[in-house]
């Protein structure tokens, strides 16, 4: 799920100030960093700058906690966006009868409000237990966390309602997930989650999506999950037992080895499952579950009435205005292509590979798309042109392929960072950059994937790369660039909701844009720089 917020918040969070009450109704106050020492939260929570729980501190949250995070909705400063970020451990549990809130403070809230509850590096000591999470951009973030999440209820947030990355284990029991913008939960690269008796329906993609990830879903009901109710992709493992699925697509799988087990199932689908036979490595339908009852309501003082991401009822701002004061939107193309993960220039044409794993040459002002070939890995995240040959990244395999410019693979290499991952290529006519994922370095290898030097970048940036000529451009707070020590020299704000690739054509800079990962628009943006000076 993308430009990366989710690490930027959780690494920049511990500079932050930290305004957050505890108790009854009270003004809020001001914390000079983290929350040094264990704290207690109960009644009326005010939170008006980011929380950070650091790894020596355990925050309690008590049952009818009503946390609510003043609201930004503009995209010239995201770092207002507020969430809470836990290294450390969180105790939220509630009651029944008095459910913790997670909310927007806005008396009118809406999808995105604030950013999300970030978990990083945290064991199963921390648990959410009968609470309530919405309005956020993506309501439970987990990093190579093993959080327990509970009777919780998880809706109207503008991405997932729970996402896991980058091996989280996970357990999720008797959740009520449903109208989330993207999937109801996700799992991407190397977790290993159990999902129980949870229901998750009326998401704006996929109701559980495994991705590089292995997955148990027992006694679960998925309705009415737009793209499928469940998802395999990218050499993921599930195992369903005992659920209902309910909607077009029941079981749906992506690109690479993916493995199903499916015993016991319930599947009323026009697609009971779209994979290849030997992805199926058991399939036995069964009665299913029945819709479970759950010991908590599902209260609503406040009804946000869509799911977000409706073309027509969505009032969060996907896409900001062309032109400001520091850059220009001089052309867009690639409309009907959905989310493009990847970007370059070859001296005369646009390349880009799509979420499926197509790749499309473009003449750039026009947008006519000239060629198309299939990727042959699962995850193009990154690409360049050396002069000749296209080099791809390949997130899920964490390898960069050679091609040339039909498809064939030259050659591969693993890249440097294999436990952490790279998003991001870019070629300054000797040397490949790999723009790593987990960290904010940039990898310089020759051709043969042989690691050259390494240059940390001074601020967090981190996912797409483009090289000008003297300088590096990588997404950030807006869009940055930084000079060939790493250092910060400039920045302009970016031109809609994530910044996922980028590449120069010699006088613009071009980025694929994430919008709202359902949309249909064209996604690629050509940028003209007025004035990086606010780096």
């Amino acid at each position: 799920m993308g430009w990366n917020w989710f690490l930027v918040a959780a690494v920049f969070a511990v500079i932050l100030a930290c305004g957050c009450i505890g108790g009854q109704v009270l003004p809020p106050i001001p914390l000079e960093g983290t929350i040094l020492t264990d704290r207690t939260w109960s009644g009326e929570v005010l939170v008006e700058s980011s929380v950070v729980v650091p790894p020596w501190v355990t925050l309690t949250i008590e049952p009818g906690t009503k946390v609510r995070f003043k609201h930004y909705r503009g995209y010239k400063e995201p770092e207002k966006r507020l969430g809470m970020y836990v290294m450390g451990r969180l105790k939220a549990v509630g009651t029944p009868e008095k459910p913790i809130w997670f909310t927007s403070d806005a008396e009118e809230p809406v999808n995105g409000d604030w950013h999300m509850l970030r978990f990083q590096d945290v064991s199963n000591e921390s648990v959410i237990d009968y609470a309530i999470v919405e309005f956020a951009q993506q309501g439970i973030n987990l990093w190579n966390s093993d959080v327990r999440v509970f009777n919780t209820i998880v809706r109207w947030n503008n991405w997932e309602g729970i996402y896991l990355e980058s091996y989280s284990m996970p357990v999720i029991e008797n959740c009520t997930i449903y109208q989330n913008g993207y999937n109801g939960i996700a799992m991407e690269q190397f977790n290993d989650a159990i999902v129980r008796s949870t229901t998750v329906r009326d998401s704006g993609t996929l109701g559980i999506h495994i991705d590089a990830s292995k997955a148990r879903v027992e006694r679960s009901w998925l309705e009415n999950n737009q793209a499928g109710q469940l998802s395999v992709d990218d050499h993921g493992e599930l195992v369903a037992v005992d659920n209902t699925l309910i909607g077009e697509v029941g079981i749906r799988c992506g690109e690479g080895d993916n493995k199903v087990a499916g015993r016991g199932n319930k599947i009323s689908a026009v697609e009971k499952a779209l994979c290849p036979e030997e992805s199926l490595t058991e399939f036995s339908e069964g009665e299913g579950v029945s819709l479970p009852s759950y010991s908590y309501a599902d209260l609503k003082p406040y009804d946000l009435g869509y799911t977000p991401g409706d073309r027509e009822k969505d009032r969060f701002m996907y896409v900001y205005p062309d032109v400001d004061e520091t850059r220009r939107v001089v052309n867009k193309i690639g409309e009907g292509l959905g989310l493009t993960w990847s970007i370059t220039f070859d001296g005369e044409c646009i390349w880009a590979a799509t979420l499926w794993g197509d790749v499309y040459k473009f003449e750039p002002e026009s947008g006519e798309i000239l060629d198309h070939w299939k990727y042959p890995g699962p995850q193009a995240w990154g690409m360049t042109f050396d002069g000749e040959h296209l080099w791809i990244n390949d997130f899920a395999e964490k390898k960069v392929y050679e091609l040339d410019r039909e498809g064939k693979v030259i050659s591969s290499f693993l890249i440097p960072d294999t436990q952490g991952g790279a998003k991001g290529l870019a070629f300054d006519g000797e040397s490949i950059y790999i723009m790593g994922w987990t960290s904010p370095t940039i990898y310089r290898v020759d051709k043969k994937g042989k690691l050259l030097s390494e240059i940390r970048l001074n601020e967090w940036a981190t996912g797409g790369l483009a090289f000008d000529g003297g300088n590096f451009w990588v997404p950030c707070n807006g869009i940055c660039r930084f000079d060939r020590n790493g250092k910060l020299v400039g920045r302009i704000y970016a031109a809609s909701e994530g910044t996922w690739d980028l590449t120069w054509d010699g006088q613009y800079l071009w980025a694929t844009q994430r919008t709202n990962e359902n949309w249909q628009y064209a996604k690629l943006y050509q940028i003209e720089i007025l004035d990086d000076s606010m780096g």
